[in-house]
């Protein structure tokens, strides 16, 4: 059976008190800016562990002709 309550005080209280508990549940917000800020930093690093991975073999070359040139220079 469902019943609908058209005000708090109406409510029996042990409803009351759960209603109270859930709206001061949701309205929380402590730790929220850490969790914003993990997940910032989690979302940087994983796009640039993505770059370095796409572009590893370019720079494994580039690297190798920095070293090649640095060779051809050396007596």
């Amino acid at each position: 059976m469902w019943v609908a309550f058209t005000a708090e005080a109406e409510m029996p209280e042990v409803m009351r008190e759960l209603h109270e508990q859930i709206r001061h549940a949701l309205g929380r917000e402590d730790g929220q800016g850490a969790t914003e800020y993990g997940l910032v930093i989690a979302a940087v690093l994983l796009s640039l562990a993505l770059t370095v991975a796409m572009l590893a073999t370019s720079i494994t070359n580039f690297l190798n002709d920095v070293a090649g040139a640095v060779d051809a220079l050396l007596p």
